[in-house]
């Protein structure tokens, strides 16, 4: 069995002003991020701001992606074929020659894509085929499968089943992270962008929780959001995709059953919430 890429979604651009809506339709499938792993979200906002600063795009679509834990990545627009500028703007030393606090001029860079910040803390676990692993260690053991809902699972008809792995994602993380824990004893613990089924089959940020909100169970059960905690936390947050494109397929099992959605819940289907799903589909109106 090969083991699965160790990658970063990756958001292509079309064209300037296209910056948000019209993205690759499977930005998960390259490894273009994952050049940006050792610098984590501390480069995220002045990255983006100057973007912003340099006309790239407008003020109000570099808050946008930093609040929604997007770096925007830009490439040598004075080199054959616009090579990507392999650090974030701000950072100390630049791979094409820029050093110290020197950024690149305006008019010698482009948009190149947008890579996304990844969830999970390394010790969160998450069900592969019967048995509670952290991503860390299924990416160690090159776990084959991942439990999700089943193809027409709905918020009062329940089913599992296993899904091929398309991916595993890590990343360098530097920020809060919320701890969810319920009134049944189950403990999650994810960034505050983080996709959590509620009760009626809605898909929320595990940051706009509160205390009192009724979580979903793979068994259709209902757990009580009973208090929310954050941390401070520097190191690797995990993420993983399944190969199914269903939505059902990407709700995932975390511990002590309660769900959650994959990476394309995260990044893709933010931007189609609304438009793509059925009436008794999950709603991802809440993202």
């Amino acid at each position: 069995m090969s083991k699965k890429c160790l990658v970063l979604g990756v958001f292509a651009l079309a064209t300037l002003s296209n910056l948000v809506g019209a993205l690759a339709t499977e930005p998960w499938e390259n490894e273009n991020c994952k050049h940006l792993r050792p610098f984590g979200p501390s480069h995220t906002k002045p990255n983006n701001d100057y973007g912003a600063e340099c006309r790239k795009y407008p003020q109000s679509t570099a808050d946008f992606q930093t609040s929604q834990h997007r770096v925007v990545v830009f490439c040598d627009a004075t080199m054959p074929g616009c090579p990507v500028i392999s650090n974030p703007l701000n950072s100390l030393i630049s791979s094409i020659g820029y050093t110290g606090v020197q950024r690149p001029p305006c008019e010698s860079f482009a948009i190149a894509y947008i890579c996304p910040e990844e969830c999970y803390t390394p010790r969160q676990k998450l069900l592969f085929n019967g048995s509670y692993q952290s991503l860390e260690d299924a990416y160690a053991s090159d776990a084959a499968t991942v439990t999700t809902l089943s193809d027409g699972a709905t918020s009062i008809a329940m089913g599992t089943g296993e899904q091929p792995v398309e991916e595993f994602t890590s990343k360098g993380f530097d920020g809060d992270v919320f701890t969810l824990m319920t009134d049944g004893g189950q403990r999650v613990e994810v960034t505050g962008n983080h996709p959590m089924v509620k009760h009626d089959g809605s898909v929320v940020q595990a940051g706009n929780l509160a205390v009192g909100d009724n979580l979903l169970m793979s068994t259709g059960e209902i757990a009580s959001v009973a208090g929310i905690s954050t941390r401070h936390y520097s190191g690797p947050v995990w993420n993983i995709n399944p190969t199914s494109k269903k939505k059902q397929e990407n709700i995932l099992v975390t511990t002590g059953g309660l769900l959650t959605g994959s990476l394309k819940f995260q990044n893709q289907w933010k931007e189609d919430a609304g438009r793509l799903l059925r009436a008794d589909s999950f709603d991802v109106s809440g993202l």
